[in-house]
Parts: structure tokens; C-alpha cells; sequence
């Protein structure tokens, strides 16, 4: 199975067709897009992955013009329940089952409004066992190792997801390495795209990888996600 995220950035606009295009190249069995917006440009985005053979989708948008998650598989899905809190909340993650596999499609706001969300998903764990993924653009990560610096909000709750069970499957196999998925205006990198996953799964997985071309074509601003597992 390959499963991918991409942040579209700001819904996708204008670059919507480019990106349909790229996602068709990726040729993943699941797609979790984060920063997708409900609205003509986000149906025009459903009906053309619906084209390429994404017939089961679910997204959390609960208004216009908001930053939500939208999951897509190829493969039949069973949409469960994510969300807890406030509405407003909800639309930061997204949960379903793909036969096995349990994924929680997630996009993270910035600064400290990420942590009740970080709360959530701890929730969550115990959940997806025995083959979970969180997968998605979780706005944080390591200091020093995902980041040149220290600048990063939330890293207590981040390191608390691994410390609950989870693992990083790109740095549990890429121990001391370097690959950023996003890039400020001052062209400081940062690896904020993440598939967190259960030991079990980790051990299925054989491939992670970052795909820079999207980012680097200005399709979007960020590095597609791509993990490859058997089952």
C-alpha cells in the first residue's frame, strides 16, 4: 500500500489542476491533503481525484475558507470519528479505516493553538492499534534535527506522541539526516510533514520519502510525503 500527504497550500486555487496532476504521478492508494478548502475549488479537487479512482473521500471542513483535511483512497474506506471539542476543532483531523490500517489525516494550526489538538490525538492512540498512521502536516517537530534551531511551538507534545507509542518512520530510518519539507521566506527549512506511526506498522513499512518536485516547481510550497508498506 502507498499512502501520501501533501499540503496544497491555502486550498489549492489556482494551481488545483497542477496538482491533480502531480497526485495522479505519486499513484497512492490513500492521500491525506492538508490546508484543502470546502468551496467550488475544493469540489473541483474531489471530482478530478474522483476521476483518477479515489471513489471513497471524507474532509473535515466545517466552514469556507478554513484550512481543514481532506482523505482520499482508492481503496474502500470507512470513515470513523475524530473529532472531539468544539467544532471548530474538528477540522483539524480526519479518521478512517483502510481494510488493516487505521489513519488519522491530520493538519496542525500554528503556535500553541496546535496542542489540544497534539491532546487529542494522544487520545487516539490506544485506537489505532495495532496499524495506525497519523499522517499529515503537524506544524512542528524536532529542534536541531528537524530544524537548524529552536524555534519550533509544542515540541513537549510531540515528543509525548512518541513517548506514548508512536514512531517516526522517516527518522527511525534516517537516524541523523536532514530533509526539510517546508521553507520560509528566509529560506530556513524546517521538516513539519509526518507519518507517525505504531511499532507495528513500522515494521511493514518499507519505504518513506519526501518528494521535493512539487515544492520546488512552486505547485505548492511544501514536500509530498510518501510512504510505501506491504499489506
Amino acid at each position: 500500500m502507498r499512502l501520501a500527504t501533501l499540503n496544497i497550500r491555502h486550498g489549492g486555487g489556482s494551481r488545483t489542476s497542477s496538482i491533480l496532476h502531480f497526485l495522479a504521478g505519486l499513484v497512492s492508494d490513500v492521500l491525506v491533503l492538508t490546508e484543502f478548502r470546502s468551496g467550488s475549488t475544493g469540489e473541483y479537487l474531489q471530482r478530478g481525484l474522483h476521476a483518477q479512482g479515489y471513489a471513497f473521500q471524507s474532509h473535515s471542513a466545517v466552514a469556507p475558507r478554513q484550512n481543514s483535511v481532506l482523505l482520499a483512497s482508492r481503496r474502500e474506506m470507512t470513515v470513523l470519528q475524530a473529532a472531539a471539542g468544539p467544532p471548530a476543532r474538528e477540522r483539524y483531523l480526519t479518521l478512517a479505516r483502510v481494510g488493516e490500517l487505521t489513519v488519522v489525516g491530520a493538519y496542525f494550526p500554528q503556535g500553541e493553538a496546535k496542542r489540544p489538538v497534539f491532546d487529542r490525538v494522544r487520545q487516539l492512540v490506544a485506537r489505532i492499534e495495532p496499524l495506525g498512521l497519523l499522517l499529515g502536516d503537524l506544524n512542528t517537530g524536532l529542534p536541531y534535527l528537524d530544524e537548524s534551531g529552536r524555534t519550533f511551538k509544542c515540541i513537549d507534545s510531540f515528543e509525548a506522541l512518541l513517548a506514548a507509542g508512536l514512531v517516526d518512520a522517516w527518522r527511525s530510518r534516517n537516524a541523523a539526516a536532514r530533509e526539510f519539507s517546508w521553507f520560509s521566506h528566509r529560506g530556513n527549512g524546517f521538516r513539519i510533514d509526518h507519518a507517525l506511526c505504531t511499532t507495528e506498522l513500522d515494521q511493514r513499512i518499507r519505504r518513506v520519502d519526501y518528494v521535493q518536485s512539487c515544492r520546488l516547481s512552486a505547485i505548492t510550497d511544501h514536500a509530498a510525503l510518501l510512504v510505501s508498506s506491504d499489506g
